[in-house]
């Protein structure tokens, strides 16, 4: 019976890290996601607006208004993501090293 509290209490923590690595790795892989998805959109919208302002096919003026608030918008959600990213990266770096220091505790 010691044996098996001893495992449990072993086997406690070690479970913990590890969903704890899993759930913050599902996040950054997210927010990786949507910084890709933010930055294609962003690609195709300066994009077209080059084109268009290269070749003035540019339909209406309020076309190239509405491009113009969605590359705004693009380039906003773009900077709160890459601030995320930046984020969970230091928080994982900062991880690393309290696992490293735990592991050589023990």
């Amino acid at each position: 019976m010691k044996d098996l509290f001893t495992g449990i209490l072993i086997a406690a923590p070690t479970t913990a890290i590890i969903l704890l690595f899993a759930l913050s790795g599902k996040n950054e892989v997210l927010t990786a996601q949507e910084r890709h998805y933010i930055d294609q959109n962003l690609s195709a919208n300066l994009f077209d607006q080059q084109f268009e302002a290269a070749w003035g096919s540019s339909k209406s003026h309020s076309n190239a208004e509405n491009r113009a608030e969605r590359i705004k918008k693009l380039e906003e959600r773009k900077k709160h993501f890459d601030e995320m990213f930046d984020q969970q990266f230091a928080t994982s770096q900062s991880d690393i090293h309290e696992l490293r220091a735990a592991i050589k505790n023990h």
